[in-house]
């Protein structure tokens, strides 16, 4: 399964993450997790009529989350930081 990133999510790495090497490492093991189960641990936002959209933890260092949405490809919208600083 192909996993795409919007500009928001590419913003929010480099709002996490100062060096560039860092990012694309997360971004690549984000893409990899997506690709082999991207529902492992995820919540799913049927309530709110967006069945097509997840929200997942991942640890980069500090805990973030990844909002995406799949359909026939993965599309994560936003990448954030889950706990404050």
């Amino acid at each position: 399964m192909e996993v795409r990133f919007s500009e928001l999510a590419i913003a929010g790495l480099g709002q996490l993450f100062e060096e560039e090497s860092r990012r694309i490492s997360i971004q690549k093991h984000i893409a990899l997790s997506l690709r082999i189960d991207a529902t492992l641990n995820a919540i799913r936002f049927e309530a709110t009529g967006l069945s097509d959209f997840w929200l997942r933890p991942f640890f980069a260092g500090f805990d973030v989350r990844v909002l995406f949405e799949v359909k026939t490809e993965v599309t994560v919208w936003s990448i954030s930081r889950a706990s404050p600083r």
